[in-house]
């Protein structure tokens, strides 16, 4: 278990590089309320972003499927269930636009990991 959950820091220091690189402000990491969790919070002008990052061996895709397929309805609906309560809790910011994003990490053995970064993954 310890493995696994290395390897889900990873990706997301991994996901938070990419989002700060391309301006993101990073507000919150691994936010979590009884039943839900948010990998990250950005916010990139008056957008904010939840992203939930999924991070797979080159094996993992055909165990458990494409980081999108793992982000099934049951998924959704507790991401969207944590982001209307972070929303309540930082009411400073319940003007702005937001957005439900997907990073999908692939580490291959020695090579550099990729990254597929899906925008707008699912709506609210």
């Amino acid at each position: 278990m310890a493995q696994k959950h290395e390897l889900g820091k990873f990706g997301e220091e991994l996901t938070c590089r990419y989002l700060t690189h391309y301006g993101f402000e990073i507000l919150a990491r691994n936010y979590r309320i009884r039943g839900g969790e948010i990998d990250i919070i950005g916010k990139l002008g008056d957008m904010i972003v939840f992203v939930e990052v999924k991070t797979r061996h080159e094996t993992a895709e055909n165990k458990y499927g494409t980081a999108l397929e793992a982000v099934d309805k049951y998924k959704r609906e507790h991401i969207i269930k944590t982001a209307k309560r972070w929303i309540y809790e930082n009411y400073r910011y319940s003007e702005c636009n937001f957005r439900f994003d997907v990073s999908e990490i692939q580490v291959i053995g020695n090579e550099k990991p990729k990254i597929k970064y899906l925008k707008s993954a699912f709506l609210l």
